[in-house]
């Protein structure tokens, strides 16, 4: 697939086949390919943490035992996490992508990163396209979940920068694609 064809054609995917898991040379694959974004003097801000099988489990008791230290109600707790639970297990594997940031004083810096690790995203959706892979690309308040940052060990220097649910999908997101003409201003061009 050429690379024009994964950008007109790619989908966010809303189904996927949850008994069919990508194998981990592949996930790797994809993986690969979202390192070679772009990034300002080579700083490789992003990190890659795959969560799949018992590990969704693990992830949601993290969570929830942050609400609980947070004062929740139990009534609370149980309908949050059933809500999160829906979205961890509609695909048979999720990666969360995080910003490593270890210059905290240097805002220009920090949202270089930050797209850099938005740009790594992109290619892993794209190259996930052309694996025949479906994807969503998630943020929200689960980004901001302390329960996460727990489960993951992430450091104070570190933010979610997306949720990326990934498979096999259940059917075809190849329609024809549609899109407003973009805004172009053109300068002192013939």
């Amino acid at each position: 697939m050429d690379v024009l064809s994964a950008l007109k054609y790619r989908r966010t995917a809303t189904e996927w086949d949850v008994e069919k898991i990508p194998s981990k040379d592949l996930i790797s694959k994809i993986i690969e390919a979202a390192t070679w974004a772009p990034n300002h003097r080579r700083t490789e801000p992003w990190r890659f943490h795959v969560i799949a099988g018992k590990a969704r489990e693990q992830l949601l008791l993290a969570i929830q035992d942050d609400y609980r230290v947070k004062g929740y109600a139990q009534e609370d707790i149980t309908k949050e996490i059933a809500v999160i639970e829906r979205k961890f297990y509609r695909s048979p594997l999720m990666i969360i992508v995080t910003q490593f940031s270890n210059h905290d004083d240097d805002s220009d810096r920090i949202l270089e990163d930050y797209a850099a690790c938005a740009c790594a995203i992109q290619n892993l959706l794209l190259a996930a396209h052309a694996e025949e892979l479906n994807t969503k690309w998630s943020t929200g308040k689960l980004v901001y979940e302390k329960g996460v940052f727990n489960f993951l060990g992430l450091e104070n220097t570190e933010r979610i920068v997306g949720f990326i649910y990934m498979g096999y999908g259940k059917k075809d997101l190849n329609t024809e694609p549609q899109r407003r003409q973009p805004i172009v201003n053109w300068y002192n061009f013939a």
